[in-house]
């Protein structure tokens, strides 16, 4: 039985020269393969997100953030995943919800999740304009160019429209978890919001949220596995529940803090730059 949320559907109409299957638009455009993101590993991915405190807490900020500052023209996810977040979105935000992803896998999964029109194309390649808003959570550490990502996002825009946007924070937390993670970096408040001005965007607030995680990503710099797999699993795995339900009331609270920009510190960054 599906678990979708969100406002019924608008079933937009299937773009000129696109299919269809199974709920999600496919570009006729090739995709690529995503390799640091095999099938079974978005399988187990799908199991933990609505489990572990990182992800709920997260995708709770998220949403209210997307609530509070995105106008109701449209909200597009890039590099959506499994759909956890773009769910959450869905629940509370007042327009229209699209996905991208490069996976047919995930958006199989995401289609059990939202009623969001789902993508199946590169980034560049989704047929739509003149949105309120776009999203990147914790994908553009990913791409060896990320300001080219951000000029991606803003041809997506209306004028006023914003980008938001989470990624991991300060290079000297850098472990083995970002390595098979697949990061190419960690970042600054300075070097996002620089990467932000390049892509032409105007940079509204960028703010540190989750310090209560920095004793666990400092004990993460001492561990190095040999099998790259299991270090995923290792550092991806929910703690035990005690523990995970403690950290999950206190990140809540931290992302209560962050949206009224009063966290001095934190192990990720949230950041929204406005298209002018």
């Amino acid at each position: 039985m599906r678990n979708v949320t969100g406002p019924p559907p608008l079933s937009p109409p299937r773009p000129a020269g696109w299919s269809e299957c199974d709920g999600v638009f496919v570009s006729p455009e090739p995709v690529g393969v995503d390799p640091e993101y095999p099938e079974h590993l978005r399988d187990w991915l799908a199991t933990i997100e609505p489990k572990h405190f990182w992800f709920r807490s997260r995708a709770q900020l998220i949403a209210a953030t997307v609530r509070a500052q995105v106008g109701g023209e449209g909200w597009l996810e890039l590099g959506c995943g499994n759909g956890y977040v773009l769910a959450e979105v869905g629940r509370r935000y007042r327009g229209p919800c699209f996905g991208q992803e490069l996976s047919r896998h995930a958006l199989t999964i995401a289609r059990t999740r939202t009623t969001a029109a789902l993508y199946l194309c590169p980034p560049h390649d989704v047929p739509l304009r003149n949105l309120s808003g776009v999203g990147f959570f914790d994908v553009i550490e990913h791409l060896p160019d990320d300001v080219a990502g951000l000029r991606i996002a803003r041809r997506y825009l209306k004028t006023g429209g914003v980008v938001l946007l989470t990624v991991p924070a300060h290079p000297w937390l850098w472990s083995q978890a970002d390595e098979v993670s697949g990061h190419q970096r960690r970042y600054t408040r300075n070097s996002l919001v620089g990467v932000m001005e390049s892509a032409g965007l105007r940079v509204e607030f960028c703010r540190p949220f989750f310090g209560s995680l920095l004793p666990e990503l400092l004990l993460r710099r001492t561990i190095r596995l040999r099998d790259p797999n299991a270090a995923l699993r290792m550092f991806l795995q929910p703690p035990p529940m005690v523990v995970n339900e403690a950290l999950r009331a206190i990140t809540q609270l931290e992302g209560r803090l962050c949206r009224l920009g009063l966290t001095p510190f934190g192990t990720s960054l949230l950041a929204l730059g406005r298209n002018t």
